[in-house]
């Protein structure tokens, strides 16, 4: 009984695997122009999907959601990161100066810039984490005023046709 499925489930596997070869996606490559610091690579390989029945409206909410939107998380992130970072540092220098130095005069300019430095990093940061907040709180709304923008676009563009 197995060695009359073999030759069945051998079959379903080889169709399987040819239209599989037929269905993947074939790699679009791109030649970038050299600088030194790419001098030492080959070629850039890039998928690419064409959507089929796709939207210039639809093409620009999926740029904005896929590249412009996670472009600015991931900055908005970053920065975030970084100013923690530096208020950390700031925190635990105001802590060493105003223990060892908090009874004389003589750092007294630097005990003060730290103080200033440390307000101007807590305000950097809570305008960045509004930021952030406001970007994950309005994307929807983003992606539908890009929408809206490219529908009136394409709009004009036949009534001038």
């Amino acid at each position: 009984m197995k060695a009359i499925q073999l030759p069945f489930i051998t079959m379903a596997v080889a169709s399987c695997a040819a239209a599989v070869c037929f269905a993947e996606d074939q790699p679009a490559v791109e030649e970038l122009p050299a600088t030194a610091s790419q001098a030492c690579c080959g070629p850039i390989v890039t998928y690419r999907k064409v959507y089929l029945n796709e939207t210039l409206p639809q093409l620009g909410s999926r740029l904005y959601d896929n590249v412009d939107y996670e472009l600015k998380i991931r900055a908005l992130t970053r920065d975030i990161n970084v100013a923690e970072a530096e208020l950390a540092v700031e925190r635990d220098r105001e802590r060493v100066y105003d223990r060892y130095f908090s009874k004389s005069t003589a750092l007294y300019l630097t005990r003060q810039e730290t103080k200033l430095s440390i307000v101007r990093l807590e305000e950097q940061l809570k305008l960045l984490r509004q930021q952030k907040l406001l970007a994950l709180r309005h994307r929807n709304d983003q992606i539908r005023y890009r929408e809206l923008l490219l529908e009136a676009g394409t709009a004009r563009l036949f009534l001038t046709k």
